[in-house]
């Protein structure tokens, strides 16, 4: 039995196909997140929907304008009927008023502002926090290693909607935080979100960086006469940047329900302001009746936690492809 050369062998010292080099080599890790992420349709889709969100909070006050719909806070008594209740939906209001003849649907855009800003900017400062602190912590070690660590385990001891409510309680109720610097309203909910946040990621760069400084290449750092500041910025944090954008993204829909929970309960942003939140609590008395009130802002809030939660999904699949198996 005659056996021939194999054609799945090749010459080792054979040039490589056109473009083979450019497939296999010269990606940044950029690059390689995005040709990993843009395979997850679902992920492309849910960052489609968030951009879509973000552009209509943005432009909010064009789009009203455009719809020739009122403004948030405009009342409008004829959308109620003799008794001083809204109609409900109308080519006028095509997600109906509420108990004072307010527009649903602009009161619905509006509200989106909140839950983005204090979203992406809640946990933005959360995960700075965090970082810096489980940094701090995982490489001093010692005393201070052990305060941060005793400091997050109390924090995490306490149920996490229960602690932002006495928070933000303390603050409605003292007429603002940090000596008044702070008002109540938008700045108390960042304020702790920020301040209850920044514990699970601080335990995780935490336990990364005690990883990490064991690593030979920061014993060959410390060799090459590298100081302690230049190691930890330069060897140590770009190993930490995955870890936290892989937290941050899943962090930002509970950051979004935690504002909604926060004004729902009535110890969010100020009721002048335009909050899902806000809204299905005043609509929660009568949504029987009523039932576009909390229909709308309800949809909105899913849709967007859903967004969010699968963008943070397909983040950690490109950023670590082993998590998928």
């Amino acid at each position: 039995m005659s056996v021939g050369t194999p054609s799945v062998l090749h010459d080792p010292f054979a040039e490589p196909p056109a473009g083979a080099t450019e497939q296999a080599y010269g990606r940044s890790p950029a690059q390689l997140f995005w040709r990993r992420f843009r395979r997850d349709r679902v992920a492309l889709a849910a960052l489609a929907v968030i951009v879509a969100l973000v552009l209509v909070a943005l432009l909010a006050p064009l789009l009203l304008k455009l719809l020739g719909l009122p403004g948030p806070n405009v009342r409008d008594a004829k959308a109620l009927d003799d008794f001083g209740a809204p109609v409900g939906p109308s080519s006028a209001h095509p997600f109906g008023v509420d108990d004072f003849g307010r527009d649903v649907f602009a009161r619905t855009v509006y509200g989106a502002r909140v839950s983005l800003f204090v979203g992406l900017v809640g946990t933005a400062i959360a995960a700075l926090l965090g970082t810096l602190l489980g940094l701090l912590a995982g490489w001093s070690r010692g005393w201070v290693d052990a305060l941060l660590v005793g400091l997050v385990d109390v924090m995490l001891a306490f149920p996490v909607l229960l602690l932002g409510l006495g928070i933000a309680s303390a603050c409605t109720l003292g007429g603002g935080c940090a000596g008044g610097l702070i008002e109540p309203g938008l700045r108390t909910v960042l304020l702790v979100v920020a301040a209850i946040g920044w514990t699970v990621i601080a335990r995780v760069v935490r336990g990364q960086v005690l990883s990490l400084r064991e690593r030979e290449f920061v014993d060959a750092a410390r060799v090459g006469g590298a100081s302690e500041l230049r190691i930890v910025t330069r060897e140590v944090l770009p190993n930490l940047v995955p870890t936290v954008i892989v937290y941050s993204s899943l962090m930002i829909p509970q950051t979004i329900l935690f504002e909604a929970a926060l004004s729902f309960l009535g110890v969010g942003v100020s009721p002048s302001t335009p909050s899902w939140g806000s809204m299905l609590a005043d609509a929660a008395p009568n949504f029987d009746t009523q039932w576009w009130y909390m229909l709308f802002p309800g949809l909105a809030l899913l849709v967007t936690v859903m967004a969010f939660n699968l963008l943070g999904d397909g983040v950690q699949d490109a950023l670590d492809p082993i998590s998928r198996q």
